[in-house]
């Protein structure tokens, strides 16, 4: 029975994958998701192909989840789909294929698990909370998954190397996906309502580019940072939290625009949801990259202040112990 590194803890795990609680979540986010399908697809009227290809997505990758924490439940087993190529393939299958999911169940167009209240502007409504909710948190949840494994196989995160490569690794991952998500959505709202741009709705359409602007930037500079920590191992410190700067100022922007009154994703939904992500992960990212860098001046200029008190001429004087203080 071999032993690996946890990555994220430094603990030694004997056969058991690090991520076997994510694998767990992910499982319980996708029976919800399969179960609400099938419900969602049961109930309408004339089954679409969209509800067929949301259900099958959800059956293949819940199967496959069942195997994968079935495996793991025994050490033996586990080692076979640990830190290997085929937990790699299954982790980009998983996310392959919910990002389909999500993308079909959350188009009004499809009715099911939102739906458009009103047909002249986009103001959806969600229809069915499970289906919704639940099939954005398998997205993330691969996505983890994903982005652990790499973190695992390319070992970014052993002892000693935090600092440097593989810290905010999750976050670069989320505003990735965030990224995508309002790039995706500010296209389809542009796709429907902007095609042509009817009088009275130029700012409407104005704030929807600006949106598919903002995702496709922030989708850009995420699989940089990303792809430099992962190939190069020697990402800029100072690139990564310029980056990081930089985009919580555009997501400043977007909330301040897309998610107004006049904003495509005024109302409740993927954009309005992953518009304030993508601002708030940003924002933790520059966080992180600003307490690093201040922790880094702090152990810098340590030494000196020790070096001018010993240099100063002054005369240290050692606090003796009671008992010797008296002899």
């Amino acid at each position: 029975m071999s032993s690996e590194i946890n990555p994220e803890t430094g603990e030694v795990v004997v056969g058991r994958s690090p991520r076997f609680s994510l694998w767990v979540a992910f499982l319980v986010f996708s029976t919800v998701t399969l179960g609400s399908s099938v419900e969602v697809k049961n109930d309408l009227e004339e089954v679409t192909s969209d509800a067929k290809w949301a259900v099958a997505c959800s059956s293949i990758t819940f199967a496959l989840t069942t195997v994968m924490v079935m495996l793991q439940l025994h050490p033996l087993y586990a080692i076979m789909v640990t830190n290997n190529k085929l937990e790699g393939v299954i982790c980009i299958i998983l996310v392959a294929f919910w990002s389909g999911i999500v993308s079909i169940v959350s188009d009004a167009e499809n009715n099911l698990a939102v739906r458009s209240s009103n047909n002249n502007e986009c103001n959806n409504t969600v229809l069915n909370g499970n289906l919704y909710y639940f099939s954005w948190a398998a997205f993330v949840a691969s996505i983890c998954l994903l982005v652990s494994y790499l973190r695992s196989v390319f070992g970014l995160d052993l002892v000693g190397e935090v600092q440097n490569r593989s810290q905010r690794m999750e976050l670069w991952g989320g505003l990735l996906a965030c990224s995508l998500v309002v790039m995706g959505a500010s296209a389809n709202i542009f796709q429907i309502d902007c095609k042509p741009v009817e009088p009275g709705l130029e700012i409407y359409c104005r704030r929807c580019t600006f949106g598919i602007s903002i995702g496709t930037i922030g989708a850009f500079f995420a699989i940089v940072v990303v792809g430099m920590k992962l190939i190069t191992r020697t990402a800029s410190f100072f690139f990564e939290g310029m980056v990081a700067l930089i985009l919580t100022i555009l997501n400043a922007c977007g909330v301040a625009f897309i998610t107004s009154a006049k904003g495509p994703g005024s109302s409740i939904g993927n954009l309005y949801y992953f518009t304030w992500f993508s601002f708030l992960v940003s924002l933790a990212i520059a966080s992180s990259c600003y307490s690093d860098m201040t922790s880094v001046n702090l152990q810098q200029t340590g030494p000196g202040d020790d070096a001018e008190k010993a240099d100063s001429g002054d005369i240290q004087i050692e606090q003796l112990p009671p008992d010797q203080e008296q002899f």
